[in-house]
């Protein structure tokens, strides 16, 4: 994936969907990729995206690996350098360091930042402002990029539900769709398995439906 960040709200949640779906298949597999970044996304001229370098990955249920990843140690998650358990949130941390680089050209934080235990990280949050990313946005990636592994999202579906740029004139309804509206919540299921399905035929390569 090629940096040309600036992007606005809408490409960049376009393009974190796309990612986030097709990382979502390897976390439904137990996978973690453990090295997302810009150089392992591939772009189509369609606008699909392909994962590669799967040489980092690794089973998600070996919460007690302290393994660095042999990746860019910007879009590394700090708890790869403590004690912290690894796991969807650790792939989530990355995916929220590329939303930020898209949005604004800059890494919200450096290596030593990440490799240092005892640093409270911070994201620059004028940046974003400056951007006129919504609210919102900005404070889904926060808790993306939290240092603490337990204020972060733990499923790459409510990251992307709370990043979505329509929620900045929405409040989150607290129960889910199948709850509130099951006919229509169960039609969603259906489209979604329809397309999982053809995600799952060709491994991690991310097709329109």
């Amino acid at each position: 994936m090629d940096r040309q960040a600036p992007c606005d709200i809408w490409q960049t949640y376009d393009l974190l969907t796309k990612i986030g779906m097709a990382v979502r298949v390897m976390h439904r597999n137990y996978l973690l990729h453990q090295d997302i970044k810009p150089e392992n996304i591939l772009l189509t001229q369609s606008g699909a995206v392909k994962l590669i370098d799967f040489g980092s990955a690794s089973s998600s249920i070996l919460k007690d690996s302290t393994r660095p990843p042999n990746g860019d140690l910007h879009y590394a998650a700090p708890e790869y350098y403590t004690d912290a358990p690894k796991g969807v949130h650790s792939d989530l941390f990355s995916i929220a360091v590329i939303g930020y680089e898209l949005l604004t050209g800059e890494l919200p934080f450096s290596s030593q930042e990440l490799m240092n235990p005892s640093a409270s990280l911070i994201v620059p949050a004028e940046r974003l402002r400056q951007n006129r990313v919504p609210a919102t946005s900005q404070q889904a990636l926060m808790r993306a990029l939290h240092s603490s592994t337990q204020a972060r999202y733990q499923a790459i579906g409510e990251f992307l539900q709370d990043f979505n740029p329509d929620n900045s004139n929405n409040t989150r309804d607290p129960e889910p769709l199948i709850i509130r509206h099951p006919l229509i919540g169960l039609a969603q299921h259906l489209l979604y398995s329809i397309c999982h399905y053809h995600i799952v035929a060709d491994l991690f390569f991310i097709k329109p439906c």
